[in-house]
């Protein structure tokens, strides 16, 4: 709970759509309901998956899922961790930072995010 538990609360109102959507109250989909169903399972996960990144030994499931490249390995990880510090911010699923490390994507949220807070 103290790894996860903030992640989980987080995704109470997604799970708050699955459920009305099952009750008939908003229409998803199919696709839609997997789509948050899958989301909020991931960023349950996601600190966890995190930690397992940083563990020299990660128990035998989680290194099977690392090396089948469903979730992040330690040598993916290990890029997020070397200066200048500005890439592979995407900690659950590696594949993402191959696409969006070679755009600059984070650098561009982060420019933006600062003009944001100068703002205020």
């Amino acid at each position: 709970f103290e790894v996860n538990g903030s992640n989980a609360l987080a995704t109470l109102p997604l799970w708050a759509l699955i459920v009305a959507d099952a009750y008939g109250f908003l229409y998803l989909g199919s696709t839609g309901t997997q789509f948050l169903a899958s989301l909020s399972i991931f960023t349950v996960l996601t600190n966890q998956i995190h930690c397992w990144a940083h563990l020299s030994d990660p128990p035998f499931f989680a290194r099977m899922l690392q090396v089948s490249g469903l979730i992040i390995s330690k040598k993916m990880h290990a890029r997020h961790h070397t200066p200048p510090f500005e890439t592979s911010y995407c900690i659950t699923v590696g594949i993402w930072n191959r696409m969006l490390d070679p755009i600059r994507f984070w650098d561009r949220v982060e420019r933006r995010l600062g003009r944001v807070s100068t703002l205020t």
